[in-house]
């Protein structure tokens, strides 16, 4: 099999394309997608599957999570943090300053 350049007289794949891709309808890929650069999504980004993430999650916009977010390491909230529900702490729990508790509260254990 030959491989095939586009504005690539040396193609390295066997479809080498140098400069913009353009598609107007679906792509489908059935096996992986690797990017070299930055990805911009213009829309939602589906994912059917787990995700891994090897680094950073920035989110710069609000974000809703439908389900459990499960965080194996530190976390850390800064600014104000509002729970609309029940906040339940299983382990060690650090307060550096002030808790402000409106309404009835009931201890388990002695504090």
């Amino acid at each position: 099999m030959s491989s095939v350049g586009i504005q690539n007289n040396s193609p390295s794949a066997t479809l080498d394309i140098s400069g913009t891709l353009h598609a107007t309808s679906s792509v489908d890929f059935d096996s992986t997608l690797t990017v070299d650069g930055q990805v911009t999504f213009m829309n939602t980004l589906e994912v059917n599957q787990g995700t891994t993430l090897k680094s950073t999650l920035n989110v710069q916009g609000a974000t809703d999570l439908d389900t459990t977010l499960n965080v194996d390491g530190t976390s850390r909230l800064r600014g104000n943090v509002t729970a609309d529900n029940q906040v339940n702490v299983q382990g060690h729990t650090e307060l550096d300053q002030t808790l402000n508790v409106d309404g009835d509260t009931t201890l388990q254990n002695h504090l």
